[in-house]
């Protein structure tokens, strides 16, 4: 009797190892990206903008610096506009584009362990801005738009 506890308890136990990996796994999958978009400088250097993750919550923050820990709760965005935004990495991912100014706006995109930063003078991209950035950008912020309705 013994010995089938003592087997049914390592059974239990390895099986309890592998689940929590699963999850860990899955977690991993879906924590994939996060998107800062925002702008800063002039007199005061004050920056303003958002953070989307891939769960969709969007939070809002100011300050003279980004910090997560300074940040509002905006929302959640919908299943179709996370999709939206998940369809619309690619078409940036190749793109390079940094320019600053006495005002900057910026996009900051973290995905699988890498950094895309695209910035640009002003408060909207100008004409020099590639085109795949525009969109992404006006697309992300038409979503938050959205949202803040």
């Amino acid at each position: 009797m013994k010995t089938f506890n003592c087997l049914f308890l390592l059974l239990l136990l390895f099986t309890g190892c592998s689940s929590n990996k699963d999850v860990s796994k899955q977690l991993d999958a879906l924590l994939k990206y996060n998107i800062v978009i925002g702008q800063g400088g002039g007199f005061a250097g004050t920056h303003n903008g958002y953070y989307i993750d891939t769960l969709g919550i969007v939070k809002s923050f100011s300050g003279i610096s980004f910090s997560k820990s300074k940040m509002e709760n905006l929302g959640q965005l919908l299943p179709a506009q996370i999709d939206d935004i998940n369809s619309s990495f690619q078409s940036v991912m190749n793109s390079k584009y940094s320019q600053v100014g006495n005002v900057t706006s910026y996009l900051v995109i973290s995905k699988d362990n890498n950094e895309y930063r695209f910035s640009w003078e002003g408060t909207f991209p100008d004409k020099n801005v590639p085109p795949e950035i525009v969109s992404f950008y006006q697309k992300v912020n038409d979503i938050i738009n959205k949202l803040k309705k």
